[in-house]
C-alpha cells in the first residue's frame, strides 16, 4: 500500500484496502517511474534484487541480495584491484568482475600473465603468486628464461655439478625483503668445472707423482691423475723430470 493512497474507514473501502496490522511495510512510490501497488516485491524493508526496481524502498536499485562485486581495473588488463571495490548489479564503467590483480597500474603484471625473468637486478611478479622467479624451465633465457646456477660449495670460485638452481639473479647467499634466507650458499653461472667442489684446493684433475724420499722432486714414471693431493701412505708432488730419478 502506498502512503499516499491510505484511508481511514470503519470497514475496507475496497477489495484493493488492508487493515493496518495486516501490512508487511510500506510501499514506496519511486519517482520517475512509480511501481504499481499490484507488485508484491515493491514494500519497505523489501529483500533487494537485481530487477531493475527499487525492491525495498532504499532509494538504490543497486543494494540487492544477488547483487555482483566488480574491482577497479586502471590499467585495462581486465583484472582489479581487490581493495577497490564496487557491488552493482550492472558492471560499472571501469570496473571487472576479476580481482586478483598485484599491480592495477601495470597492464602486463597479473594472474593471466606468464613469469618471466626482467633483465637487471629488479624483478617483478608477473603472474602475481608473489614468486618472481617461478619461471617455466622450458623458456630459453633468451626470452625471460631463467639461467641455471651451479653451486660452489668450497666457495673456490669454481661451481660444480652437485647442486643446481633456476634464478632470474645470482641467487648467492639470497634473504628476502624482511631479512629471512631464501637460499644459502654460493653460486656461479657455470659451466661446472670443479672436481672437488668439497675441498678449496682442489678443482681439477692434474698429473701427480710418487715421491719415496720426500725430496719435493716426483718418480716420473710412477704417477696418478687426482683432483687434488691424492693418498696418505704416499707423498705424491706435482713436480717431476728425469732428474728425480
Amino acid at each position: 500500500m502506498y502512503l499516499s493512497t491510505s484511508e481511514q474507514r470503519c470497514a475496507a473501502p475496497a477489495a484493493d484496502y488492508i487493515e493496518e496490522p495486516q501490512l508487511k511495510g510500506t510501499e514506496c512510490e519511486s519517482a520517475p517511474s512509480a511501481p504499481s501497488d499490484n507488485d508484491a516485491t515493491v514494500y519497505l524493508d523489501a529483500p533487494e534484487t537485481c530487477d531493475g526496481q527499487d525492491n525495498n524502498c532504499s532509494g538504490s536499485a543497486d543494494d540487492a541480495i544477488n547483487a555482483s562485486t566488480w574491482y577497479r581495473d586502471v590499467d585495462g588488463d581486465n583484472y582489479g584491484n581487490e581493495s577497490v571495490v564496487l557491488v552493482r548489479c550492472a558492471q560499472p564503467a571501469g570496473y571487472v568482475a576479476t580481482g586478483r590483480d598485484c599491480n592495477d597500474t601495470a597492464a602486463n603484471v597479473n594472474p593471466g600473465r606468464s613469469e618471466l625473468c626482467e633483465p637487471g637486478s629488479a624483478q617483478v611478479d608477473n603472474d602475481c603468486d608473489g614468486d618472481a622467479n617461478d619461471v617455466d624451465p622450458s623458456v630459453d633465457v633468451s626470452m625471460g628464461g631463467a639461467p641455471l646456477w651451479y653451486g660452489d660449495g668450497d666457495r673456490d670460485g669454481h661451481p660444480g655439478s652437485t647442486f643446481q638452481l633456476r634464478w632470474c639473479t645470482n641467487p648467492t647467499d639470497l634473504n628476502d625483503a624482511s631479512g629471512r634466507p631464501v637460499v644459502r650458499g654460493a653460486y656461479l653461472s657455470g659451466p661446472p668445472d670443479d672436481c672437488n667442489d668439497s675441498s678449496s684446493g682442489a678443482f681439477v684433475v692434474e698429473t701427480w707423482y710418487e715421491d719415496v724420499d720426500n725430496n719435493g722432486c716426483g718418480n716420473p714414471n710412477r704417477s696418478v691423475q687426482s683432483c687434488g693431493r691424492p693418498g696418505c701412505a704416499i707423498s705424491y708432488v706435482r713436480t717431476s723430470g728425469a732428474g728425480c730419478l
